[in-house]
């Protein structure tokens, strides 16, 4: 399907958080870190369920595009089909990333959206907006726009946590400008809380732990990076203590 025709969908933009930073360091290790997250795009594409307790099938596809340490994910439409898929595989994706130690920061928009497989173009007030959701926060993350947020909350969708609880909650983000604001994030550790091998609260250098190897010891970092593994560990604790 190569079609460029405008429609209306749902789009996901993630990016690896520090990779220049890591291609400076140790360009090897940077190298693998990108195939990791290569790998981590495959397996979310041969992924018939999501969410281990509720064996949710992921009826429409998505396509997804790596752009240097980036990744596109946009859906067709924008049918309660298609919102399950691009909720449920964002949230598979940023969680099989960190599984691998790679560290991704996304956002979620929707609108009109135009793209062409054949030429790899890509475009549309989505793409800018979610580029947009994902640089503004200081974490490892994704946050939702509002039309996003509305449409899941006014769907037909099934797509729920383990719990019940929604998958898209509100959340002080901490921004980079040194601010908070409340916005409409994804909820990717509920469904994935199995994968954390200590009872919360989960300390910083135990989350850490798996990037030294990539980025050096946490002292070594300068403030702005310790503050996203930091804002990034206080909402994985805040979401595995409130059931």
């Amino acid at each position: 399907m190569s079609t460029h025709e405008k429609e209306n969908r749902y789009v996901a933009y993630f990016d690896m958080l520090g990779f220049k930073t890591a291609t400076r360091r140790n360009p090897t290790k940077a190298w693998q870190a990108l195939k990791s997250l290569r790998e981590s795009m495959d397996k979310i594409l041969r992924l018939g369920v999501y969410l281990t307790e509720r064996k949710i099938y992921i009826k429409n596809p998505v396509q997804l595009f790596i752009l240097a340490d980036s990744v596109l994910m946009f859906t067709f439409k924008d049918t309660a089909d298609d919102l399950t898929a691009i909720l449920g595989l964002s949230s598979e994706l940023h969680t099989q990333a960190l599984h691998r130690c790679v560290a991704i920061r996304g956002g979620v928009a929707h609108g009109e959206f135009f793209y062409n497989l054949e030429q790899h173009l890509f475009g549309g007030e989505p793409f800018v907006r979610a580029y947009e959701l994902e640089k503004c926060a200081q974490w490892s993350g994704i946050v939702v726009d509002e039309s996003v947020a509305t449409h899941y909350k006014n769907s037909p969708t099934s797509l729920k946590c383990p719990d019940e609880s929604p998958v898209i909650i509100p959340w002080n983000v901490r921004l980079k400008n040194g601010g908070t604001q409340e916005i409409n994030v994804l909820n990717w550790v509920e469904p994935h809380r199995q994968n954390f091998n200590k009872n919360p609260p989960i300390s910083v250098p135990d989350f850490y732990l798996g990037f030294t190897g990539l980025f050096g010891s946490f002292d070594t970092l300068d403030r702005d990076a310790q503050s996203k593994y930091e804002n990034t560990v206080e909402f994985i604790n805040y979401c595995l203590t409130r059931r």
